[in-house]
């Protein structure tokens, strides 16, 4: 029921393109009337560039979102983006009927064909906006994190969240301190990755020259993550820091 009109509405459900980690999202194509439309949420990351930002009023309304994304995770809540599209009959057709034949076929590499074509479909789309949820911990999570690390154990925290949420909910979680020195990696070049960690491996190095202990927390993104894996040496420097 639409409870802002006072009426009931229906639609049909013509295809789901699901949800997984690599997507970073999901859509679904339903039929409203003689319409078809795509609608499609996830992070937003991979949402935004998505997004058509073209004259000045949507590069205002692109920063209005930024900015509370930005807000919202730096809160330690959980952020979504919203989009949709309206499709022509003709390319809906012409997509179902590539979708049904990848799906029967028995090619070789037909889930990355797959995904070709979902990501094709999922460009181009209208910011409907962004949510923010609080997904609060169990009960007993940060005591016992408190007594791992207590323990002296190395703790990684692995999510899907934006950066800022992240850290939130590493301080909520009793992973990270106020006593903590917090290092974010967010690099798109292995040489300045490379220049960060020796610089802080140095660092470290001479603070133990004078009996001075530092606890450090590291925080690194995904693509930081994906280039320092590259790099033998570079991998073995991350997991001394």
């Amino acid at each position: 029921k639409n409870k802002v009109l006072n009426k009931m509405e229906s639609f049909k459900i013509l295809n789901e393109l699901p949800f997984n980690s690599d997507r970073k999202r999901m859509s679904m194509i339903i039929k409203d009337g003689d319409k078809y439309v795509l609608y499609s949420k996830g992070a937003d990351s991979i949402m935004l560039p998505r997004i058509k930002f073209n004259h000045e009023t949507d590069m205002e309304l692109q920063k209005e979102t930024e900015d509370n994304l930005h807000k919202f995770a730096s809160e330690g809540l959980r952020v979504l983006v919203i989009g949709y599209k309206i499709i022509s009959e003709e390319k809906y057709k012409i997509f179902v009927d590539k979708y049904d034949k990848l799906r029967t076929s028995k090619q070789k590499g037909k889930d990355e064909e797959i995904d070709k074509l979902f990501d094709d479909m999922e460009r181009g789309l209208n910011l409907i906006g962004c949510t923010a949820i609080e997904d609060k911990l169990q009960d007993g999570v940060p005591e016992t994190i408190g007594l791992l690390r207590q323990a002296d154990i190395n703790i990684w925290m692995l999510t899907g969240d934006k950066m800022e949420t992240a850290i939130e909910i590493a301080k909520s979680c009793n992973l990270f301190d106020k006593n903590m020195t917090e290092l974010l990696f967010a690099f798109d070049s292995l040489e300045l990755i490379n220049q960060t960690l020796d610089s802080e491996l140095k660092y470290l190095e001479l603070k133990e020259l004078f009996d001075e202990k530092e606890t450090i927390a590291v925080v690194v993104d995904g693509s930081t993550l994906q280039i320092i894996f590259k790099d033998p040496k570079i991998t073995d420097n991350f997991f001394r820091l």
